[in-house]
């Protein structure tokens, strides 16, 4: 089977197995693309093309992908932007989260089969890796709520936050913590963390389990119950409200 698809809703949940019961293990944006790669009953298993994970979405929730779009912009601005929505003769307004992704078209009109969505105009926006970045794309997603499998400000878990804050920024990485532990350079000592570094946590095993964005070398922003910022030193992070080290420092890494 090879056909792509693209998301044409807010979110679209994505789940371990083909089953409505089964865990959502991650979600894809508006304007956010994919691969089928199987079918079983009513679900398609698909690959994001962003990172390349695995998941099965509802065939009735998959929209086929139109080779006339050529390029693909990040909304990154705001934490919820709203387009126009047509359906048939039903005008709505739908919300998209930052990290959504609008065609590229001069008319700012994008028809897809019975669907037409109108939107303002939006720029190519070359957002590089800086402190004053890191700070301001990740704040967006402060008090969201915890999420297992979630990535926009509506519900998040730890790794999503990482890398869809990152992606804002052009830094591609995958979905999971473990597979993010394995990107970039190790950083020796916490005192020479920097903004944007990512600090991966582990369990009893040795596994790791969570992972958060250093805002310096003291501070870090994390989706634990809720997307907040804790301080961090060489034993772990400390949760300012229970009083207590949460999670067990395993590595820093520098992304970029």
């Amino acid at each position: 089977m090879s056909e792509s698809g693209i998301c044409i809703y807010n979110t679209l949940p994505c789940r371990e197995d083909p089953s409505h019961k089964s865990q959502m293990n991650t979600q894809l944006l508006f304007g956010e693309t994919y691969q089928v790669l199987d079918r079983h009953d009513d679900w398609l298993l698909i690959e994001s093309d962003h990172d390349h994970y695995s998941s099965w979405i509802t065939a009735i929730q998959h929209h086929p992908f139109e080779n006339d779009i050529t390029d693909l912009l990040s909304i990154s601005d705001t934490p919820v932007a709203f387009i126009e929505h047509q359906y048939l003769s039903v005008k709505q307004l739908l919300p998209l989260f930052v990290g959504s992704k609008l065609p590229d078209r001069r008319d700012k009109i994008w028809y897809t089969g019975m669907h037409t969505f109108t939107y303002p105009d939006i720029k190519k926006r070359a957002n590089t890796l800086s402190p004053e970045e890191v700070h301001r794309l990740s704040s967006m997603y402060l008090h969201s709520p915890y999420l297992w499998g979630g990535r926009s400000p509506a519900g998040i878990d730890c790794s999503g936050l990482v890398q869809v804050v990152m992606g804002l920024m052009n830094i591609k990485l995958p979905r999971d913590a473990y597979q993010q532990a394995n990107e970039g350079k190790l950083v020796d000592f916490i005192h020479e963390a920097q903004a944007g570094d990512l600090a991966f946590f582990d369990n009893a095993d040795g596994h790791i389990i969570h992972v958060g964005i250093m805002l310096n070398h003291e501070h870090i922003i994390h989706a634990s119950g809720t997307v907040r910022i804790d301080r961090i030193d060489h034993a772990g992070i400390f949760h300012s409200e229970l009083q207590k080290y949460t999670h067990r420092l395993r590595i820093i890494k520098r992304i970029a």
